[in-house]
């Protein structure tokens, strides 16, 4: 996986001048050539990938990281409710804008009552803000991860559990959502700016890498 992924970022690479994406590059496919060998490390240092995958993830830990994903979910949707707020003409941005918000509403039923963990960084540069397709960008990060995933399930050496039926039934409106977005971005890339988008990208998986380390199933299942 790893020889793969960095060809990946080498082919992404060549599809980048100093002005930008070359004729005929998808702004997409730049994007996560540039992020997959992060994406990779993220699953192979999850202790929660490595138990889905083994079939030995608990339905306890598995609540839980829906739980703490949910956080995430709520701090981001103020944030959706205020673009679309400032969306007036009804096009393919604010249609997917509206999708995310309630598809998030709808995954905010089981919050914990502790407070943010430490892992949670909801902070976006103005640019992201400013331009609605920059956002949708910077929450595919998570998306991109749970995708990844789910290709990675279907492996030889997967160990079916009713954990992972689950997790993959959770799975699949994410994958809808995704080529949407990426639909949407390579109708707007001749206006966005291939560096910006690719950082804003790269550090919302630092954020998902701090998500996924920070889960601790194993001492969550210790406490009780």
């Amino acid at each position: 996986m790893k020889c793969v992924c960095v060809c990946l970022l080498l082919a992404s690479v060549s599809l980048l001048s100093s002005s930008g994406l070359v004729p005929g590059a998808s702004l997409w496919d730049v994007v996560w050539g540039f992020s997959e060998l992060q994406a990779d490390e993220i699953l192979r240092s999850s202790s929660f990938f490595q138990e889905l995958r083994a079939g030995n993830l608990t339905q306890r830990c598995y609540t839980h990281f829906l739980q703490q994903e949910a956080l995430y979910l709520t701090g981001v949707s103020s944030t959706l409710e205020a673009l679309i707020g400032r969306l007036q003409e009804a096009d393919d941005t604010r249609s997917l804008l509206q999708e995310t918000l309630k598809h998030y509403s709808s995954r905010n039923q089981s919050l914990p009552g502790s407070p943010p963990p430490q892992w949670l960084r909801l902070s976006f540069p103005s640019l992201v803000l400013d331009d609605p397709v920059y956002f949708l960008l910077a929450l595919s990060a998570r998306v991109q991860l749970r995708v990844l995933m789910a290709g990675e399930m279907m492996g030889v050496g997967v160990k079916e559990s009713r954990v992972l039926q689950q997790w993959r039934e959770d799975t699949q409106e994410e994958v809808t959502w995704i080529l949407r977005l990426r639909k949407l971005m390579e109708e707007r890339q001749g206006h966005m700016d291939a560096f910006k988008a690719i950082n804003i990208f790269r550090e919302q998986m630092m954020n998902q890498k701090s998500f996924y380390k920070a889960l601790a199933c194993d001492e969550e299942e210790k406490k009780r």
